[in-house]
């Protein structure tokens, strides 16, 4: 991986869509989309993908099954990350200031593209609106702008500027509990619940009679008040 980016003259862009999304089971147009785009590129692509035989990959892609995501974000000629927008990959992007174009699908993924797009140094494209023209305009315009690139440095920059590293941190705490007896008083009363208090079984059941409740009423009164002007 690292001969293959650092022989990079144009530079590298990872592509990664988690876990969870696998690229081969998008509609063959969306993904049409995406290929026809990369192969136009002069940047090497690298995509944590494994795909089906049957698929003819662009000349400047690698793929591989697993991939050290955070390791290559922080290679100096890695210029653009392609994502599906979670929230550890971009905390990753934002730590190693990599520009970020983002396609979400589901949970807080549309959410942090969003924070991403307000602050600068990304492109939100919904799923929707993904098409060979949108997700083309979206790579030209992150490469080719320098100020998604100064956004994104921004960004590490103030990600990284803590009172403490975090080994340090985690060493203090450490010893901070030895010293002070297991520091008993910060942990939360809640681990003494039992599951039904812990998530308020008692209290969503009285809510939700409640709600039955009221809308049997609501309901036998519009039932009533029907058959009355039914009969006048």
């Amino acid at each position: 991986l690292q001969d293959y980016i650092n022989s990079a003259s144009h530079g590298v862009i990872f592509f990664s869509f988690g876990s969870i999304v696998n690229l081969s089971n998008l509609p063959k147009e969306k993904l049409d989309s995406i290929l026809n785009v990369i192969s136009r590129l002069k940047q090497k692509v690298i995509i944590k993908w494994v795909p089906d035989k049957s698929i003819k990959l662009p000349h400047n892609v690698k793929v591989g099954s697993w991939l050290p995501q955070n390791d290559i974000l922080a290679h100096s000629n890695v210029k653009l990350f392609i994502t599906h927008g979670g929230l550890h990959s971009i905390e990753e992007a934002v730590y190693n200031g990599k520009p970020v174009i983002g396609i979400p699908f589901f949970a807080d993924q549309l959410s942090n593209m969003r924070h991403v797009e307000k602050n600068g140094y990304g492109k939100l494209i919904t799923y929707n609106k993904l098409t060979e023209e949108s997700f083309e305009n979206a790579v030209e315009e992150v490469l080719t702008n320098p100020t998604f690139k100064d956004k994104s440095t921004i960004q590490s920059k103030v990600y990284k500027d803590q009172p403490m590293t975090p080994l340090d941190r985690a060493i203090y705490w450490i010893e901070y509990v030895i010293r002070n007896d297991g520091a008993k008083y910060l942990k939360s009363s809640s681990i003494g619940l039992n599951t039904a208090q812990y998530f308020l079984f008692d209290v969503s059941l009285f809510l939700l009679s409640l709600t039955i409740v009221i809308g049997w009423l609501g309901y036998r009164g519009i039932v009533k008040i029907s058959s009355k002007c039914i009969e006048n």
